[in-house]
């Protein structure tokens, strides 16, 4: 089958950018490795939504996990997609799901990933994130994106 999502890069503040990735499953990852860091709000939470990615897929594909890869003292608290263009609340303190948050994206259309995470302690670190999707009623298939991510607690020493 042919590729079904990927990831699109989408430039954004305090990001440090290198090369490209490929991962497996014919899906890519066309943007550049990157870092953000971002302070959390006093419960340990932080938005991230600098991800985009494209269902390049002849159906809608709809996502049902998101995971840190190499995750240390920092979680995953929420997800979803925003379809298009439409607002996101790029990298901030705090995470605020809408009622009914969007999960799947479909086919040709391009949306955003919006990352809730928790941080653990100080500081948490995770080297990208993984999205597993299926398309139809396809076996579970999972793309890996290409930004790391720091979140440090409020109070602890800061980003930058």
């Amino acid at each position: 089958m042919a590729s079904a999502v990927r990831y699109v890069g989408l430039a954004a503040a305090a990001v440090l950018l290198a090369g490209c990735t490929e991962v497996g499953d014919g899906l890519r990852s066309p943007g550049d490795p990157a870092e953000v860091c971002v302070p959390a709000d006093a419960a340990g939470f932080a938005t991230i939504s600098l991800d985009r990615i494209e269902n390049v897929a002849g159906d809608a594909v709809t996502i049902v996990d998101v995971s840190l890869v190499d995750g240390h003292d920092l979680q995953v608290a929420g997800w979803y997609v925003v379809l298009g263009d439409g607002p996101t609340p790029g990298v901030d303190r705090g995470y605020e799901p809408p009622p009914v948050p969007s999960t799947e994206v479909p086919a040709g259309e391009e949306a955003t990933l919006v990352l809730g995470l928790q941080v653990g302690g100080d500081e948490g670190r995770a080297e990208a994130t993984e999205v597993t999707y299926i398309v139809r009623s396809s076996r579970p298939r999972t793309v890996r994106g290409h930004i790391a991510h720091r979140v440090v607690a409020e109070g602890a020493p800061g980003c930058f």
